[in-house]
């Protein structure tokens, strides 16, 4: 009368697969075709960045214009450079750049989800979703222009480095903590406020709750790996200032200052639009409510608001597993969290 539980659990993995499979080709053709409608001036900059580099046999161009402090150390030109010896620097250089990045998102993802205690079919569905790309503004930037697909990626790596540097031992521990170094070296080579934001206050508040609720071996684990963090800090940040002093940088909105109280409440109001947004749960104003699009949206509205609401109370949830796999990815997504808004994608 019931179905063997073996055999359940082998359709319901069946099941997750297609999904991923059938999402991750329809990721490639949105990298390979549908994008192209869509290419704009920030995605190509990659692209032309990666031929001024060929061109000046220099990777970081005198007469190139950055912004805000931001330096292309490991972005999207990376993988369009070499691409540029075989073919020109057009939409394709920038989709197989992209498909490449996209790979390293997912992998991530799958790593970070191994962490956890969820099964095989829930590990598949989560990379099903996050290959799916959740709601336009999130493909866009994660898959299309990638520009905060690069931050998810050194997130995901950030939280595996870290967490297996801690759980290895000492032979293995040295290969992480290396892995780490480089990792940090270079976020922090791009643009030392920016990593501080996403990358460091995240990993201090994770290292921090694993020491506190580790045994000695991690908590020993703890020094090491605040002596790495430091090291990289400090040659990734003089690399960045050595550099930008030799090219061209254009400051606008880059550094961070402190707001009046009326444009925190602003900022804090508008928090819920933003969220909505990211999950592609804003209606379009003005749209019929009783059609087809009306209701289609009211339940995309309903599903980013039963996510918003589901992502504190798993993070709860998750800090039940003491020195466990899921503590350390809640404990650095939650300081990103709290400390810098965007990191809410991961």
């Amino acid at each position: 009368m019931f179905m063997n539980k073996n055999v359940l659990s082998g359709m319901q993995i069946f099941v997750a697969a297609s999904l991923l499979v059938i999402n991750i080709g329809l990721l490639i053709w949105f990298l390979f075709f549908g994008y192209e409608s869509g290419f704009h001036s920030d995605s190509a900059a990659k692209v032309l960045l990666a031929r001024e580099i060929i061109i000046t046999k220099d990777y970081f161009p005198d007469d190139w214009n950055y912004v805000n402090n931001d330096l292309f150390v490991f972005f999207g030109h990376t993988f369009i450079i070499p691409l540029l010896g075989i073919m020109p620097a057009g939409f394709t250089a920038h989709a197989i750049s992209g498909l490449i990045f996209s790979a390293l998102l997912l992998t991530g993802v799958w790593l970070v989800s191994g962490l956890t205690v969820l099964s095989v079919q829930r590990r598949l569905l989560i990379l099903a979703v996050a290959a799916a790309g959740v709601s336009g503004v999130l493909a866009e930037n994660l898959y299309g222009q990638f520009s905060y697909g690069v931050e998810v990626v050194f997130c995901c790596y950030l939280i595996v480095f870290s967490w297996n540097f801690f759980q290895s031992n000492k032979k293995y521990a040295y290969a992480w903590g290396a892995a780490l170094f480089l990792l940090m070296l270079l976020a922090y080579w791009e643009n030392p406020q920016r990593a501080t934001m996403v990358y460091g206050l995240p990993f201090l508040g994770s290292v921090c709750w694993l020491s506190w609720q580790g045994d000695s071996c991690v908590r020993k684990r703890f020094w090491q790996a605040i002596a790495t963090f430091s090291i990289s800090i400090g040659i990734g940040s003089a690399l960045h200032a050595n550099t930008l002093s030799g090219v061209n940088n254009i400051v606008s909105v880059g550094n961070a200052n402190w707001l009046t109280y009326e444009l925190m409440l602003r900022n804090l109001s508008l928090a819920p639009l933003g969220i909505l947004s990211i999950f592609g749960g804003l209606p379009t104003p003005g749209n019929h409510v009783v059609s087809k699009t009306g209701i289609y949206e009211a339940l995309r509205l309903v599903a980013a608001v039963t996510v918003s609401g589901l992502i504190p109370w798993v993070t709860v949830k998750a800090f039940r597993h003491a020195n466990d796999g899921p503590e350390s990815v809640t404990s650095n997504a939650a300081t990103g969290q709290c400390k810098f808004n965007r990191c809410s994608i991961r």
